[in-house]
């Protein structure tokens, strides 16, 4: 997404915008990145370093009534192709994608 380090990425305003469709689109291509399913809890899960970032996925989504949650953890480090990156606090934003109906 977008922002000047992996702590500060955000969404754009407009894209706070999209419609359905294109929201799902978005937030299906971000967990092909930075997510999974999780068969067990019937939801998808995404990370990120970013409380903005998934915080921003979070109202986009309960735009269109679907329920989501963010946690905080500590993350133990990895390496991406070659890239370190540092332990550090990042967060989950899991949802089922489903609408709530109530």
């Amino acid at each position: 997404m977008f922002g000047p380090n992996a702590r500060n990425k955000k969404l754009p305003m407009e894209f706070l915008r999209l419609n359905k469709l294109d929201a799902l689109t978005l937030f299906n291509y971000y967990c092909f990145g930075d997510g999974w399913y999780c068969k067990k809890r019937n939801s998808y899960i995404v990370t990120s370093a970013s409380y903005i970032l998934l915080h921003n996925f979070l109202l986009l989504l309960s735009k269109f009534n679907i329920k989501s949650h963010i946690v905080k953890y500590k993350s133990k480090g990895s390496e991406i192709r070659g890239k370190k990156i540092k332990p550090g606090i990042s967060f989950k934003l899991g949802t089922s994608l489903l609408e709530n109906k109530n």
